[in-house]
């Protein structure tokens, strides 16, 4: 099978936009998608005041590394101990507790910077309240906070708390990855320490689909999305690898591990993961890069297209205690739109949230299982990250 992090539909949130196996980053185009071997873990009682999304201010452009060499990988074996035993230190186990699930998102980050600046992918986060992370090998344990996701690229920035002198990896450059080149792929697979499985690339460029699963969760759904320019490899990744670096034979960076499981590997290039990250930690906020803390209605909606009658955003499930519950909203009507801003699907539901933050007041217009229309005044929540 192939593992697919995160929930395949989110609560709805927007200011930042999981979980288990199957689809979520949103993509620009549609739906929740989710990407490679995020684990699912029980969740553990929450701890007092954990109920909000703790966050960073973006640290600017500047903040993201850029590539330490540029040379092609050498040739020869690749020594899978070896790699272990560096990129354990340099890695950390992302966990994050789940606002409206009762098991955890489990994956894996890249530290960046030694102040804790890491990078992972938007599934493993997605839907979480909580978000600590255990550097490989120290059993020194951080709160994260988020900085921001990039939705469409389906990358995550975190910031460590309070972290200071942490080993960094290596970071190289996916322009000079060739067909044939040896790699392995590392991450926490079994929490404790990384493992790490082997492949050779296969392809560049290549596009890869993504189905989502009837049993996640998020604020969009469709059968289908594609990431496209992905590195195609011969490593099957496993559950908990997902947001794991992907490294060549001298141990640099060349890919952060996206789609895989008993298929081939389909993992985001290094270059593209960066500049997605510098965009995050710039505050470049846009349809697809959410910055802080999402604004929230709690509920997940998917694509609604009827025969007669106006398209929108079908909503599937409300949660206790949100604002769409308050104001009387139910599982089958369709919102139309917020505050004048006409919502044609799911996702445009979720690019029009992403104009606003946790306690503004909206227009919420909706039509229900009757026909009949409605128009409400709602304050947004704040919710889980994205």
């Amino acid at each position: 099978m192939a593992w697919i992090a995160g929930a395949a539909a989110v609560v709805l949130a927007a200011g930042a936009l999981g979980a288990m196996t199957g689809p979520l980053a949103f993509h620009a185009a549609e739906s929740a998608i989710a990407a490679v071997g995020s684990a699912a873990s029980p969740s553990p009682s929450p701890p007092p005041g954990g109920d909000s999304l703790d966050v960073a201010p973006p640290p600017g452009a500047q903040a993201v590394p850029a590539a330490a060499a540029t040379a092609p990988a050498p040739p020869g074996p690749l020594d899978v101990r070896a790699v272990a035993s560096v990129l354990a230190p340099e890695t950390v186990l992302v966990d994050a507790q789940l606002r409206h699930q009762d098991y955890d998102s489990v994956g894996t980050g890249i530290v960046l910077t030694p102040t804790g600046l890491v990078l992972t992918d938007e599934h493993v986060v997605n839907g979480g309240d909580v978000i600590t992370a255990q550097v490989g090998g120290t059993g020194r344990t951080y709160q994260a906070a988020l900085i921001g996701v990039d939705l469409a690229e389906d990358v995550a920035l975190l910031q460590l708390e309070h972290a200071t002198g942490l080993a960094t990896a290596t970071l190289g450059r996916s322009a000079a990855v060739s067909v044939g080149d040896r790699l392995a792929v590392v991450g926490y697979a079994h929490d404790a320490a990384p493992t790490t499985v082997t492949g050779r690339v296969l392809s560049l460029g290549e596009s890869v689909d993504v189905t989502d699963s009837p049993t996640e969760q998020g604020t969009s759904n469709e059968s289908k999305v594609t990431y496209s320019d992905m590195l195609h490899n011969s490593a099957h990744s496993l559950s908990g690898q997902s947001g794991g670096p992907v490294v060549d034979t001298a141990g640099r960076v060349i890919g952060m591990d996206q789609v895989g499981g008993d298929s081939d590997d389909f993992d985001i290039p290094i270059d593209r993961a960066l500049a997605a990250a510098r965009e995050i930690a710039a505050g470049h906020a846009s349809a697809d890069v959410l910055i802080g803390a999402p604004a929230d209605l709690g509920l997940v909606a998917r694509n609604w297209s009827p025969s007669a009658g106006a398209p929108g955003a079908k909503v599937v499930t409300i949660y206790p205690g949100t604002p769409a519950r308050s104001v009387g909203v139910r599982d089958g009507d369709v919102i139309t739109g917020i505050d004048g801003w006409a919502v044609a699907s799911a996702v445009e539901l979720r690019q029009v949230l992403a104009r606003y933050r946790p306690g503004d007041r909206v227009s919420l217009h909706w039509t229900d299982s009757g026909g009949h229309q409605h128009e409400v005044r709602v304050t947004l929540a704040s919710g889980p990250a994205p």
